[in-house]
This record gives C-alpha cells, structure tokens and sequence, in this order.
C-alpha cells in the first residue's frame, strides 16, 4: 500500500471544484452504523498495511525514526473504537430513537455539510481524529495537507476506499503550499466548515480569506453564500506538575521520571502537547535537581533505545546550541545523546527547542505552579500531572489535564 496509488492531477480551483464534486451524495447510500463501522476498518486496515514502502514513506516525510512511527500509529489507531465514536457522535446529535447499540441512535440523517480540514506537519498522526471525527458525524471531508508532508492522509484515504468505497468517496486529499490565494478561496467556498491547525499567522490569514468570502460576486436575485465556521487550533505547549506526595523515595521517582521521559519523547518534543518543563514541588523524598538527574542519566536514555529520536534539522540544531548554552550558564546542564535536562531551579521559563530538551524547576506548592500556569495563557494546550488532576486548581483556557505518560495519547474528542 502506497501513499500515493495513482498519480495527483496538477492543482487549481478547477481541479479542486473535481475533488469536491466527487463526494457530493457520498451519504446517499451510508447509514449511521455503516460509517462507524467503516472507519474503524479502515483504521485497522491503515495500521496493518502501513509498513516497508510505507514506513519508510512516512519515516521521510515526518523526520522520525521507525520505531517512533511504529508507536504513534499503534497509540493513535487504537483510540478508535465503535463505542468513542458513537459516543462522539451522540453528543453531537440529538437522539431519536434507541439504537442497537444499547444507547440513543443519533439522527440517521444529519444536514450534508462539507467539512475543509487545513493539516500542520508536526504531529503527523494529529489528522486522523480531525480527519475522521467529522466523517463519523455525517459531514463530507476535504483535507488540506501539508505540502510537507501528505503521506498519512493519502494512506488513510487509500484504507477507507479498501474497505468501503461509498465511505472513501466522502473523503478526499488535497494538497498545495498555504497561502495560495486562489486555491484557498476555491476550497474555502464549498465548505460549511474549516477546521485549522497552525500558526497564529496562519490562522490570521484564513480567517481573513473566511471574512472575504460573503463578499464575493453572487447572483442579484439570491443572498450571499453564508460564512463557513471556523475551528481555529493554533500553536502551543505542554507542561508537567509533579507534587511532593508523588516523589516519595527514589523508587517512586524512577517511575515518574518515565512517564515524564515518554511524553517528551514522543513525536520528538513537536506537538502542541509536548512538555518543554516540569516543575516539581520541592518537600518529597527527592528533591527537584535529584529528579532532574534521574530524568537525564536514566530515563531519557532508556527511552532513546526504544523509541530513537530522529535526525536534527539544522535551523533546530542551531536553536538547541543557543538553548543548551544559556542553560549551562544560568544553571545547571545533563546531556547526553539526543537530549538534554536543564535544571533551572526557579528560573523564569524558556521555551526549549524540542527535540527532547526540556528544563526541570523546583516550585513551593501548587498554587504558585498555578500562578506560573496562568501567566501562560492560550499557548498552554496540555498539563500532565504526576497524580490527582486535581492537585492543580483550574486554569484559565482549560488546558487537557491527563496524567504523565499519558499527554501524547489523548482522547479522540479532547
């Protein structure tokens, strides 16, 4: 199974008006159960036919390591099950009747809509839930890839086909550098929704090409073509609390620190729910620069056996020698290879590199971890927690709270 299983026509808003026609009335013939029972097929079908050609397909376009691939799949397919989806699909839609499935039945029949979903390239297993979630509601989906990189959409495409070609006529990939006036407003202007990951400029800008769309010439006798809605996910960061109760003796701090070194590690430090510090409380049995050690000396190497972290870019490579050097001169440096622990002791924040570069700072309590929380506003996407959830008091924004070793595995619907 390939990527790419016939060659892509050029693209232009002709082309992209072709793509869209494709799957107009894809629902004509697709039941509720049907759809759900799809694409969980086809998730398992993605899995299982995504390896030689295809590993290595994907081990280029996204810069990890096999092993790396191999994970982010296995963790990110196995969230899809019949019963998230019909729980996904029940919130949305108001129930009418009691299905089979020992819970109300959705609408069997939901408004067509037409969902443009615009994909970023960091976290490449990030389109499957933004991709298929809209699917298993009902709504036709168009996805925008990254020029970057469109491997897993075009295989995910391939897979829905596989096991149901009225389910795969629903989906379709398109793919062009952003920003492409033009082809933007062309795709923009069938869809009832854009969802869109990516910078804050990036979101600027199509949020701008959204506003001009009413504008556009329409025929005198009829209103103009409503706005799409627009589902904005912009850039961010994760971060780590570990209170005292969870540190207390150098057994339990071992554990923690592999939890810890699983979420940095994962995607190679790159999504928006990567932690880039953690802040430990200080009064357990192991005190924050001696977790900052054994994050350094134990963990992250023993997770570098197992998951490898991939090549370095060299505009990162440069971001990380400043990063690593500003480190050593404000405190202290634990490096080893392809990863670095900056005990920064209560030092202001940085945001690191990525790449598994990460700081460790002691903190008094929770309710100053939270006050350093808050100041990070809407860039804070995740909090992993060693231990109660509610060991921290709410934050504005309402990060995803989740426990560590857990942060690059949310729920399908977070």
């Amino acid at each position: 199974m390939t990527a790419r299983m016939q060659p892509i026509d050029p693209i232009s808003p002709r082309s992209i008006d072709n793509v869209v026609a494709t799957t107009e009335n894809a629902f004509a013939h697709l039941s509720p159960p049907r759809i759900i029972e799809g694409i969980v097929r086809a998730v398992h079908t993605l899995r299982t036919n995504v390896q030689g050609d295809a590993t290595a397909l994907l081990c280029k376009s996204t810069g990890l390591t096999e092993p790396m691939i191999e994970w982010a799949l296995q963790t990110s397919c196995d969230a899809f099950s019949e019963h998230a989806l019909w729980e996904i699909r029940q919130r949305a839609y108001e129930p009418i009747s009691q299905g089979s499935h020992g819970m109300a039945d959705p609408i069997a029949t939901p408004p067509a809509t037409c969902t443009v979903v615009v994909l970023s390239a960091n976290v490449f297993t990030a389109c499957l839930p933004a991709l298929l979630i809209p699917l298993a509601l009902g709504s036709t989906v168009i996805a925008k890839a990254s020029s970057r990189d469109d491997a897993l959409p075009r295989l995910l495409r391939a897979a829905l086909t596989q096991v149901d070609p009225d389910l795969g006529r629903a989906f379709a990939v398109v793919t062009f550098v952003g920003g492409e006036e033009e082809l933007e407003r062309a795709l923009f202007r069938h869809a009832t929704t854009v969802v869109a990951y990516g910078s804050d400029h990036t979101l600027e800008c199509i949020q701008e090409r959204l506003s001009a769309l009413p504008n556009e010439a329409h025929p005198p006798n009829q209103s103009p073509p409503s706005r799409p809605k627009f589902v904005p996910h912009g850039h961010g960061f994760g971060v780590i609390y570990i209170p005292a109760a969870s540190l207390p003796n150098e057994r339990a701090a071992r554990d923690v620190a592999q939890s810890v070194a699983l979420d940095i590690a994962a995607y190679d430090q790159r999504g928006c729910l990567s932690p880039h510090a953690a802040w430990v409380e200080e009064g357990g049995g192991v005190s924050p620069r001696r977790f900052a050690e054994l994050l350094a000396t134990e963990s992250l190497p023993e997770i570098a056996r197992t998951l490898p972290r991939g090549p370095l870019p060299l505009t990162s490579g440069a971001q990380q020698l400043q990063w690593r050097a500003v480190a050593q001169a404000r405190g202290e440096l634990f490096e080893g290879d392809g990863y670095s622990v900056e005990y920064a002791s209560d030092r202001p924040f940085r945001l690191s590199p990525g790449y598994r570069n990460v700081a460790v700072h002691s903190v008094r309590n929770a309710e100053e971890a939270a006050s350093i929380f808050e100041s990070f506003g809407r860039f804070l996407k995740c909090l992993g927690i060693a231990g109660s959830h509610q060991t921290v008091p709410p934050l504005p924004g309402h990060p995803f709270r989740t426990a560590v070793g857990t942060m690059q595995t949310p729920p399908l619907d977070r």
